[in-house]
């Protein structure tokens, strides 16, 4: 989730300022976002087969991997997969999120921080970093709780596989409960993964108000 977060903050910054093409980046950027999780794992599946995509034989031009293989079938790898999936799905929430809080701040504040001699640096971690702090908190928290439960991403990739080592709760639960069968075992887990990111928001919101005062 940070390297979404990093990532889309950097979007977000070079998207709020004007140069050619602009809006076509912008689309681009924001592409990843529209397409449907289910279809984002599929294409990401495809592309790692070294049958038909080109991702293992670019990892074996760069000496990452000894020879082209689908890294969804080692177990010490096959996480990275629905992890690359992940982060390339959610950049683009924090760019547009981020992107529309950097243009709700008021051009005068830097223009003032300007005149009394702050630096580009300076700017952004006494003016920038202030207003975005609310809205960061708001985004960390809502994407945090959805990397919790991208099951989709999992089972269409890897179905928890192989041997078990992309499972995560919510994939978990998604198999226990229309696979094994066991929709009383899969509640008490559902129950639970609702428990714990409650109180997750709540730590969050609380923080999100401090910053407010």
């Amino acid at each position: 989730m940070g390297l979404q977060f990093f990532l889309g903050l950097g979007l977000a910054l070079l998207l709020n300022r004007e140069f050619p093409l602009r809006r076509w980046v912008q689309a681009l950027v924001f592409l990843p976002w529209a397409v449907p999780a289910f279809l984002s794992g599929l294409t990401w599946s495809w592309l790692l087969n070294p049958v038909i995509g080109i991702l293992p034989h670019w990892m074996t031009a760069l000496h990452l991997i000894s020879e082209p293989y689908n890294i969804l079938s080692d177990p010490q790898l096959a996480l990275y997969g629905p992890v690359i999936a992940n982060v390339w799905f959610g950049i683009p929430f924090f760019a547009i999120t981020l992107l529309a809080a950097l243009q709700s701040i008021p051009k005068d504040l830097y223009e003032a921080a300007s005149m009394d001699g702050a630096s580009s640096w300076q700017q952004f971690r006494r003016v920038t970093l202030p207003f975005l702090a609310p809205m960061i908190a708001i985004t960390v928290m809502l994407r945090t709780i959805w990397i919790a439960n991208f099951a989709d991403l999992i089972v269409v990739m890897t179905d928890g596989g192989p041997a078990g080592s992309t499972s995560i709760l919510s994939s978990y639960i998604f198999t226990t409960a229309y696979r094994k069968l066991d929709f009383g075992y899969a509640s008490a887990m559902a129950v639970f993964l609702l428990i714990l990111m409650t109180c997750y928001a709540l730590v969050l919101l609380r923080i999100r108000h401090q910053m407010l005062k």
